[in-house]
């Protein structure tokens, strides 16, 4: 009987010991971001109230994102107390799970949650003085998602062996779709481009004369330019090569507009 309790014993803190590191070993088993579609966060099984903090950065402009586009995203935490740090992070707007994440440190991070969010591996728990970083890829959604959130939520873990004593971080960081900005200035100065997604010409009407249309990529690189006599209505032809999210630029009297069209083959 002696034996067996001490067995007992020895098992539940086996099993202590495995829940509590778990986090360090196995990253985050998902949907603990704490953003509306997740609904909650580390705090279930760790102990404490969570405070919030600014820990993620963007190299994706003010102006906001570009459909497609690749940017490099970095969740940054200090809390001097820590002796590991874990976290998971995920990207959405209003309804879904928005843009691909792409793992470019495999020894300290990896995807969860299907691939739809971000979580450390057991290389990259250990801070410096206190701080750790994670730095990783978002690639925008094909399409335009509207404005976009990162959610993230940082486990501070004083490594006692236990759950309790840790301290949860979240952060949230909210992003700008760059074509919903070009859209509304366009239609803001009184200008129409349609039809949208569009194959192989567009009609475009204007409250000022035009003069040139220019076709240009996400790049900046022009696809195709045609000048017009000055006249509020046109009719713009391009190359049926053209694929994908494009932006019409279209001069008239002094100014440019860009008005970003969807193309299909």
């Amino acid at each position: 009987m002696k034996n067996q309790k001490i067995l007992f014993v020895v098992l539940v803190l086996a099993s202590v010991a495995f829940i509590s590191g778990t986090l360090y070993h196995a990253g985050s088993p998902g949907k603990k971001t704490g953003s509306p579609l997740d609904g909650s966060t580390c705090t279930q099984c760790h102990s404490g109230t969570a405070i919030e903090a600014e820990m993620i950065s963007t190299d994706i402009p003010e102006t906001g994102y570009l459909p497609g586009e690749t940017y490099t995203v970095t969740l940054s935490s200090n809390y001097a107390e820590a002796a590991r740090f874990g976290f998971e992070i995920t990207a959405e707007n209003e309804a879904e799970k928005t843009g691909t994440f792409i793992i470019t440190d495999e020894a300290t991070t990896k995807l969860t949650n299907g691939d739809q969010a971000v979580t450390h591996k057991s290389g990259g728990t250990t801070p410096e003085e206190g701080s750790i970083s994670w730095s990783f890829e978002w690639t925008a959604p094909e399409t335009n998602s509207g404005d976009i959130s990162f959610y993230a939520v940082v486990n501070a873990a004083n490594g006692n062996g236990s759950t309790s004593g840790d301290q949860i971080i979240t952060s949230i960081l909210s992003v700008p779709s760059a074509t919903t900005g070009i859209l509304n200035t366009a239609l803001n100065n009184g200008l129409k481009v349609y039809p949208n997604p569009a194959s192989g010409y567009v009609n475009i009407e204007s409250q000022h004369d035009i003069t040139k249309v220019a076709l240009i990529d996400l790049n900046g690189k022009v696809i195709h330019q045609e000048e017009f006599s000055a006249r509020d209505q046109a009719l713009f032809n391009f190359p049926t090569t053209a694929n994908g999210l494009h932006f019409v630029q279209v001069f008239s009297e002094g100014s440019i507009n860009s008005y970003p069209i969807q193309i299909k083959p």
